[in-house]
């Protein structure tokens, strides 16, 4: 119920948040890669908000048209304008366009995969990858999400940020990963190390 206690932070301290439109898009958020059909109690489990605010949500939503509904299983499914906000997002990202033909030309210098990732959240969203000659190919799909704490693009996204906001990032981390952090944090202070 992570997402609910970070809306927590921001309602009644900010008068310009929304926070409807806020728990809107964590709904929107709930959806993982699987492409799974979800019920209101799925969004409910997944975002710790109430089912009759997630089912007053879901039928916005829907009548919208970011959601498709399937009335014989009462799920709903992500439906294709939301696909057009990543393609939007992608295309406003300048980042790429510097990047790509470095990283093309690192791929083929070095012969192996490059990919350019961003942060969301406690993960790394692939934004663009380019291919190497060697046979080792990088099987993760540009909209891909990796976990930030225990991978390379990760690590490299800590080692890059300034001190506070890394230390932000960590905090949320530990709290995140539990009984895990122990060997976690290990891996994140010998990346950075180096």
């Amino acid at each position: 119920m992570r997402p609910r206690k970070e809306l927590s932070k921001q309602e009644g301290t900010d008068r310009d948040f929304v926070v409807a439109l806020a728990r809107g898009l964590e709904v929107l958020r709930a959806f993982r890669r699987e492409g799974e059909a979800l019920g209101n109690g799925d969004f409910a489990a997944r975002t710790g908000l109430s089912k009759s605010t997630i089912s007053r949500l879901t039928y916005t939503l829907h009548r919208l048209g970011y959601l498709s509904f399937d009335p014989e299983t009462a799920r709903y499914r992500l439906a294709p304008p939301v696909l057009s906000l990543g393609f939007s997002c992608l295309a406003g990202l300048p980042v790429i366009d510097l990047a790509k033909p470095y990283m093309q030309e690192l791929a083929d210098y070095s012969g192996m995969p490059v990919a350019l990732a961003g942060r969301d959240r406690l993960t790394m969203i692939y934004l663009e990858r380019c291919r190497g000659s060697n046979s080792i190919t990088l099987a993760i799909d540009v909209g891909a999400h990796i976990k930030l704490a225990t991978t390379a693009v990760g690590r490299a996204f800590l080692a890059g940020i300034s001190e506070e906001r890394r230390s932000e990032i960590i905090e949320d981390i530990r709290h995140h990963e539990g009984q895990a952090w122990p060997a976690i944090e290990r891996g994140i202070n010998d990346a950075l190390e180096t």
